[in-house]
């Protein structure tokens, strides 16, 4: 049976244990969505980086145990830092099995400098902390990339992508 009809609409519904969408089992339970802004930090191996504080925020919509994400982490500096570099989503990313874990892929805004063709973000333990890895122009994987920042200037980081949540 319906409620309302195609000429009449309810202007707001206000349920206080979800919507089950297309079928009443339980995968079709709508109970959990979400919608916000995180402030994103950065760290590394060695040394402390910093992101600028008006370009440091990441929107998110979590949808059940699904957050899709969109900002930029502008003016990434990381002057006297080395080794690996790591910025923080909104929620902690469910622990897959090895290669299951990347998230999603950040592209570098203006020229990213080192022959770097473009950047992704990986997580493989779980935690709310994600590695910025480096692809390179001649396709090799560079996981250090403070030290890569270090020595070519600050990167500005647009990231939009979607992982699970745990």
């Amino acid at each position: 049976q319906d409620l309302g009809n195609s000429g009449t609409r309810w202007k707001d519904l206000y349920l206080s244990g979800g919507v089950y969408l297309g079928g009443t089992v339980a995968a079709n339970k709508l109970d959990d969505y979400e919608e916000g802004t995180h402030t994103s930090t950065a760290s590394s191996s060695s040394g402390t980086p910093t992101i600028a504080s008006a370009e440091n925020s990441i929107s998110y919509v979590k949808i059940g145990n699904v957050v899709h994400i969109n900002g930029q982490l502008g003016t990434v500096n990381c002057s006297g830092c080395s080794g690996d570099l790591f910025v923080t989503m909104p929620f902690t990313n469910v622990s897959l099995n090895e290669r299951a874990d990347y998230a999603f892929l950040t592209v570098p805004k203006g020229d990213a400098g080192a022959g770097v063709s473009h950047f992704y973000i990986q997580n493989t333990g779980g935690g709310n902390n994600f590695q910025v890895v480096a692809v390179m122009a001649d396709g090799s994987q560079n996981g250090s990339v403070a030290t890569l920042m270090a020595s070519e200037g600050n990167f500005d980081l647009n990231i939009s992508g979607t992982y699970r949540t745990a």
